[in-house]
């Protein structure tokens, strides 16, 4: 049903950008920036239609870059951020939602798995069972806490001059435990969104951060992947840098193939954790392989509502979008024909 839904949206407006006109979309082997993918629907919907979006998302996709279909190893990783606490954690509805439409192409369910840093913040945000019970899936998946010592190797880190900050409380970036002596300018890289997988998909919230100015796409996919990461959290250059060099990483990005970014639940005020007087709700999801395009949509939202509440845009502009695309991350402009825009019925 969903899947003949998507086929019907992508008839009546497949191609057709923001202000009207046919776009040139670079086929999928033709260089140029990636396109973004954006799923709307009437504001009053409820619940959230995630799972009919993401099944036009996947569907303009596929037309676009080829079909999502298992390949050697049939496992995909779902990295999921919760370290802002319960209320502005990737939606559980969402993850359902691509899980469910991974399977309906050929994908088994227990070969998916949810990952991210913390097992503590993973339980506190519903992904994991409370202690009190038994388990350690997640509708059906494994989740994997990559802070657990089988999530990492000694052979594979991010290492950088930056120690960690004496002045920085590492519980409110959501530090893990403390580093021993000589690795406290190491990163330990995730193992499960590195080797044997066939793709991870990320899954981020938009937020309004300190020190980074935006908390999105590309710090998901970067910083809050690693270990040891409150160091990079009281320099911005530091912070910027690394999450740029992190994403980069060629054996990140073989296996990296895009973002899903929800806009139903995006802070733009109030600092790290979740504050629900903050909060904006736009009826949109976002797809895309550019993690600078989704980050400079959603700073763009961000900025938007606190102009509207009578505060100032986030400033300075944040250094991901200067220091991106020297890394070929992608590109931070967003002219109108990089969108294929869909109206769910």
């Amino acid at each position: 049903m969903l899947r003949r839904l998507a086929i019907a949206c992508l008839l009546l407006v497949s191609g057709t950008g923001s202000d009207g006109q046919e776009p040139s979309p670079a086929s999928p082997g033709e260089a140029g920036p990636a396109p973004v993918f954006a799923a709307t629907w009437a504001p009053d919907r409820s619940p959230v239609p995630y799972a009919e979006a993401v099944s036009v998302l996947f569907a303009a996709w596929e037309e676009d870059r080829g079909p999502i279909e298992p390949g050697p190893t049939g496992r995909v990783g779902l990295k999921v951020y919760t370290n802002s606490g319960n209320g502005l954690q990737t939606p559980r509805a969402l993850v359902r939602a691509v899980a469910d439409a991974l399977v309906e192409r050929g994908f088994r369910r227990e070969d998916l798995f949810l990952t991210d840093l913390s097992a503590y913040r993973l339980r506190a945000s519903g992904f994991l069972p409370p202690l009190s019970a038994d388990g350690d899936r997640f509708a059906g998946m494994p989740v994997l806490p990559l802070e657990d010592p089988a999530s990492q190797s000694p052979r594979w880190v991010y290492e950088s001059p930056l120690p960690p900050d004496p002045l920085l409380n590492p519980e409110e970036v959501g530090a893990g435990e403390p580093q021993a002596e000589g690795e406290d300018r190491l990163s330990y890289l995730p193992l499960p969104l590195l080797f044997d997988l066939d793709f991870w998909i990320n899954l981020p919230i938009a937020q309004a951060y300190p020190v980074l100015g935006i908390n999105g796409a590309t710090t998901n996919a970067s910083l809050w992947a690693v270990s040891n990461q409150a160091r990079f959290f009281s320099r911005p250059v530091g912070a910027a840098s690394s999450a740029v060099e992190i994403a980069a990483i060629p054996e990140f990005r073989r296996t990296y193939l895009f973002t899903v970014l929800p806009l139903t639940r995006t802070q733009w005020i109030g600092g790290r954790r979740f504050d629900s007087l903050y909060v904006h709700r736009e009826p949109k999801l976002l797809l895309s392989s550019d993690l600078l395009a989704l980050d400079r949509y959603a700073l763009d939202l961000i900025n938007e509502e606190r102009v509207a509440h009578g505060f100032a845009p986030v400033s300075p502009e944040p250094l991901l979008f200067r220091y991106g695309p020297t890394l070929d991350l992608g590109s931070p402009a967003l002219p109108p024909a990089r969108f294929r825009r869909f109206s769910l019925p």
